[in-house]
C-alpha cells in the first residue's frame, strides 16, 4: 500500500478540492525480483482543503488506515508527499503538515517516504521550477531535515508521465 498525501487538491482545471475522502485505486506491478505485487495506491483530501480542516483530513486518513489494516499481512510500503512546484509559496498550514510528517511517520521511517514535486512544466519559465525545488531542498524549514539524517525521506519529480509515476511507486515495492 502506498499512500498519497497531499499538500493541496492537484486538479489543473477546477480551483476547487476534488478528493473529500480518501479513495483507493489498486494496480498490478511487479517488484526488481519479478515478484507480482498487487499496489493499492490511496488518494487522500489535500491539506488546505476547500471543505475540511487539516484534522478532519487526517483523522479521514487514520480511520481508513485503522480499517483497512486489519491483519498482519497488509503493510504501508511507503508514503508520498505530493507538492506542486508552480505554488511561489508554502503557506503556514503547508509547513504545519510538513512539521507533522515526521511524526505521522515516526522519524525513524522516514526512508518509506518519498517527497514528490509536480505540475513540472506549467511555468512559462522552467528556471523558475528548478529554482523552487532548489529552496525546498536546501531550505530547513521545508524539505531538508527530511531529507537529511540517519532515516531520510527520498525525492522524486512526477513529469506527468506514466513511466514517472511508476518509477516513483517501484521504489517503494521492495520494502517491507
Amino acid at each position: 500500500v502506498i499512500i498519497l498525501i497531499r499538500l493541496q487538491s492537484l486538479s489543473d482545471t477546477n480551483i476547487n478540492s476534488e478528493t473529500k475522502e480518501v479513495q483507493e485505486c489498486i494496480l498490478m506491478m511487479e517488484n526488481s525480483a519479478g515478484v507480482p505485487l498487487e499496489v493499492h495506491l490511496i488518494d487522500t483530501p489535500g491539506f488546505d482543503d476547500d471543505f475540511d480542516a487539516d484534522a478532519d483530513v487526517l483523522h479521514k486518513v487514520a480511520s481508513w488506515i485503522n480499517t483497512i489494516f486489519h491483519s498482519d499481512k497488509e503493510r504501508i510500503s511507503g508514503v508520498l508527499y505530493l507538492h506542486d512546484i508552480s505554488l511561489s509559496r508554502i503557506r503556514g498550514s503547508g509547513l504545519r503538515n510538513l512539521e507533522m510528517l515526521p511524526k505521522f511517520l515516526g522519524q525513524d521511517q522516514l526512508e518509506f517516504c518519498t517527497l514528490v514535486t509536480t505540475h513540472w512544466g506549467t511555468l512559462k519559465d522552467s528556471s523558475l521550477e528548478t529554482k523552487r525545488e532548489a529552496e525546498i531542498r536546501a531550505n530547513t524549514t521545508y524539505w531538508k531535515s527530511l531529507l537529511g539524517g540517519f532515516s531520510h525521506a527520498d525525492m522524486a519529480r512526477f513529469d506527468n508521465s506514466d513511466a514517472s509515476a511508476l518509477a516513483i511507486i517501484a521504489r517503494h515495492l521492495s520494502r517491507s
